[in-house]
């Protein structure tokens, strides 16, 4: 591919990332790969108190762009100037820090770590609560950006400019920021977004989790591995088949623990999150491993519960007897028949059966979080 196709290539991923937010970090990855950089970086600095800063990447991983964004960004002297100084398109080092202030900076020494020295960049403007700005990050060996260099980044910003307008004025921008995101992000199941591809678009805080234990599933390469051959064959079949609606399957786990219960819906002409596609193959995966959660707290919180009346309806839903229950938590049976009234009046019901349907309803929805 000649490099005018290649930069024609990477103007028409700049483009599409304004429409499909997903698609940032593949117009990032064009541009390092059209510039040689060693990371494109879009940084998304809060204008005000309250608002949670944000970066895409190329080659960076989803954790490293949090970590810059929630530990550094604020720290960023060249954030800081950018903002400071609107008039000035294009920025690079020499602009902002010598090279002894940038050898005692916490936000050069992070950048340091990852094999990063220098940048060149530009202003992209605010939009919404934000200011953007895009740098092109270099090695030591790099050196500071040279004028083709600059130039280059110069006719770059003019793009990126105008999708990061259209993306503000369409709503593209807010998807990570999303109500349906942060419900999906918080979740007690696990839940994978496939794109059509097979590239995971998005996986949910317990996911993150799940996969990085690597039994039987795993993250390789923006990819779900399916470790046990027998499971990753049904598994493709339900998801990828072109006849296939979705369904239920199990996943063997070389622990030997119990196999997960993966439920897959393929998502024809629907987007569960914004700018995911045309076509997406959803995975809510079930731990029958992990342990389960008591409702107690829920029953507290929704209904008033006193926390003995709470232990009495986990009790009853254990299928225990008032006799029992009283031996157990160390009370008369009076004592619980007291409580099972408050029950019934909290609850507004008057059967033992609809306090079990309450409680085991709750049981079903909220599971412990491994971490708490």
């Amino acid at each position: 591919m000649s490099l005018r196709d290649r930069f024609d290539t990477t103007l028409e991923t700049i483009y599409a990332a304004a429409l499909d937010p997903a698609r940032w970090q593949d117009a990032l990855s064009s541009i390092e790969e059209l510039t040689g950089s060693a990371g494109a970086v879009l940084d998304f600095a809060p204008l005000r108190p309250g608002v949670q800063p944000r970066a895409y990447a190329g080659r960076f991983t989803r954790e490293q762009c949090e970590e810059y964004a929630t530990q550094y960004m604020a720290l960023c002297r060249r954030i800081d100037f950018a903002i400071r100084h609107p008039e000035i398109p294009i920025q690079y080092d020499a602009m902002v820090l010598s090279e002894q202030e940038m050898d005692r900076d916490p936000v050069y020494d992070w950048l340091g770590k990852h094999g990063l020295r220098y940048y060149v960049g530009g202003q992209l403007g605010c939009t919404g609560d934000y200011h953007v700005s895009f740098s092109m990050q270099r090695t030591s060996a790099a050196g500071h950006a040279q004028r083709e260099d600059i130039e280059l980044a110069g006719v770059l910003c003019t793009h990126l400019r105008q999708a990061v307008t259209l993306a503000d004025r369409i709503g593209t921008l807010t998807e990570q920021t999303s109500v349906q995101l942060a419900i999906l992000e918080n979740a007690p199941r696990a839940i994978v977004i496939l794109r059509a591809d097979g590239e995971v678009h998005f996986a949910n805080r317990r996911a993150r989790d799940l996969l990085a234990e690597r039994d039987g599933l795993a993250l390789q390469d923006r990819r779900l591995e399916c470790m046990h051959p027998a499971s990753r064959r049904r598994l493709e079949a339900l998801a990828f088949a072109a006849d296939s609606f979705g369904g239920w399957v199990g996943i063997e786990r070389p622990s030997g623990r119990p196999s997960y219960a993966a439920f897959i819906a393929r998502m024809r002409g629907s987007e569960p999150l914004p700018g995911g596609g045309a076509e997406q193959i959803v995975l809510i995966i079930h731990d029958p491993a992990a342990p389960a959660a008591t409702p107690d707290a829920a029953l507290e919180a929704v209904y008033g519960l006193t926390a003995a009346e709470a232990r009495v309806a986990r009790a009853i839903a254990l299928g225990w007897t008032a006799q029992e229950t009283a031996a157990t938590l160390g009370v008369s049976p009076e004592t619980v028949r007291s409580h099972l009234k408050g029950l019934f009046r909290k609850l507004h019901v008057n059967r033992q059966q609809d306090v079990v349907r309450i409680v085991l309803g709750l049981s079903a929805m909220w599971e412990s979080h491994p971490n708490g």
